[in-house]
């Protein structure tokens, strides 16, 4: 008697693990679809924590320069106004700030413009031991030649004399030449920093947007949130040639020290919601009747990557800046191919329908596969059930005829769902592709004005939800296929998260959830 509870005891054990063993498949497909959905809701609707005590930032000294004359300088895609050692209200000319108007095709009329909001600036500072340095309210003199250089000659008899060009790659090039005509020597330092307000209630998560730097070779950037809370300082080595500012999702403003020696970079909150990023090389000795040439680089325009890279001639790394996530080696050849689609056919979203289409040719290979294992599973469903029936009392011996049967046919449940892995990098890679896309945005297609912004009329996320209902449905997916239960609820669950998303991201969705339909229905027609 002992013997016979002692193997029921058993036997009990073996049929609780063999019920946990037939549960692992469904919640592999269900722990798959989770992850998704996890990392959607962190990027796109996690909040984040802000503490309840930020430390108090100090002001921005205030300056009254209303009596130092301004000059505009334009280059060919953007211009300036430069007022002193201040330069700001920088438009870029080739960049709506709004979308068109029905029928205009003037850019010019309403450019993006930088810097443009009250007390935003860069200044490219002097700064002067034994010498008297100008100020952001000096009067400059402007030099009569090809220039237009301004001149400044204090009492001390040092001769400033300031050269501003600009070049094609939205780049702004502030020369100093100092000339020390005193019996004393002197040391100068060429400091430079960026004032701009916060835009903490326009931040993008999976997009960096606030402080950017780069210091000793490395990529430094702080939130807002992160600079209100704590200021961020670097002590950058000799030798290197740092750069520090602001970037937002498709624009960013940067200096660049060209200065040699030691610096240190400063990034903080200041008070009235404006922020400040600023570079400080240490100080150059100049020798009675010696002369020297000091420099800072200022970009100031849009984070293409055909722009920063242009721009890395004269601004080492800055190309870094452009971040591609996670999945930047998905991104980098998804906008490559973009941008040469769109030059075939100068449409957007034509490009994208096109891209979708390379994409699912691509994966070909897999969707065959996963269809074949899905048909291999419909076609197993009769003896899997005779078996689930024949052995419903003993889910061990169930399921070892079911593993049977699957090795004998050849057939793995798993490889269904590898398509669904698979979407899972593009998904992101894709995402991240067109919300740092500068060309897509404004960029209209049919109903929508801007492929980087939602639907409006939720057209395509219905049609999207559509789509994947009827995969479904022609897939006819068994009930104890790994993720089928998932499956069922995916179409509302997709629609409902994409309604709000990028609608290029949807357009790319939508599209290929077409195209899978039509490679399914052409599989099952070649097998009938």
């Amino acid at each position: 008697m002992e013997k016979y509870d002692n193997q029921m005891g058993f036997r009990e054990f073996l049929k609780m693990k063999n019920a946990e063993a037939d549960a692992k498949p469904r919640k592999i497909g269900w722990l798959s679809w989770m992850i998704l959905l996890l990392a959607a809701y962190l990027i796109f609707f996690y909040p984040r924590r802000k503490d309840d005590v930020a430390p108090t930032p100090a002001e921005v000294p205030a300056v009254d320069i209303s009596a130092v004359p301004k000059r505009e300088i334009s280059g060919g895609k953007f211009g300036f106004s430069v007022q002193g050692l201040r330069i700001y209200d920088i438009a870029l000319y080739d960049y709506d700030a709004n979308l068109k108007s029905p029928g205009s095709e003037d850019a010019k009329a309403d450019p993006v413009r930088l810097l443009a909001n009250p007390n935003e600036f860069v200044e490219v500072e002097i700064r002067a031991n034994g010498a008297e340095a100008p100020t952001a309210d000096t009067l400059w003199v402007e030099v009569a030649d090809s220039e237009k250089a301004l001149l400044h000659k204090g009492k001390s008899g040092v001769q400033f004399k300031r050269h501003i060009s600009v070049s094609d790659d939205y780049v702004i090039t502030v020369k100093d030449e100092i000339k020390n005509e005193s019996k004393q020597a002197i040391s100068v330092s060429q400091y430079s920093r960026i004032v701009r307000a916060g835009d903490e209630k326009k931040s993008r998560f999976a997009v960096h947007v606030g402080a950017i730097a780069c210091v000793n070779g490395d990529i430094e950037k702080e939130s807002w949130d992160d600079l209100a809370k704590k200021p961020k300082g670097y002590l950058v080595g000799e030798g290197q040639f740092p750069f520090a500012g602001f970037t937002d999702q498709y624009w960013q403003v940067i200096a660049a020290s060209k200065q040699p020696g030691g610096k240190t970079v400063e990034l903080q909150r200041r008070a009235g919601g404006m922020y400040q990023a600023e570079i400080a090389p240490k100080y150059i000795d100049v020798a009675p009747g010696a002369s020297v040439e000091i420099s800072t680089e200022i970009f100031a325009g849009p984070k293409t990557l055909e722009v920063l890279r242009s721009a890395a001639a004269k601004i080492p790394n800055i190309d870094r800046t452009l971040d591609y996530g996670t999945f930047g080696f998905l991104s980098r050849p998804f906008l490559w191919t973009l941008g040469q689609l769109h030059d075939l056919i100068p449409n957007w979203g034509v490009a994208i329908m096109l891209l979708t289409i390379i994409i699912r040719i691509l994966m070909l290979p897999l969707t065959k596969k996963s269809y074949k294992s899905m048909a291999a599973m419909q076609k197993l469903q009769p003896e899997i059930q005779r078996v689930q029936k024949l052995y419903a009392d003993d889910k061990m011996r169930m399921q070892q005829e079911i593993m049977f049967l699957y090795k004998t046919h050849k057939v793995n449940p798993m490889s269904s769902i590898g398509i669904m892995f698979l979407q899972i990098p593009i998904f992101f890679a894709l995402y991240k592709a067109l919300l740092i896309a500068v060309p897509l945005r404004h960029a209209g297609f049919l109903w929508l004005a801007d492929l980087t912004a939602m639907d409006p009329y939720f057209i395509l996320p219905v049609l999207m939800t559509a789509t994947m209902w009827l995969q479904n449905r022609m897939q006819k997916q068994a009930a104890d296929t790994p993720g089928a239960a998932v499956l069922k609820w995916m179409p509302l669950m997709f629609g409902a998260m994409f309604a709000f998303m990028p609608s290029g991201l949807v357009l790319y969705w939508t599209v290929s959830g077409i195209v899978g339909l039509i490679q399914t229905w052409i599989m099952k027609r070649r097998k009938n």
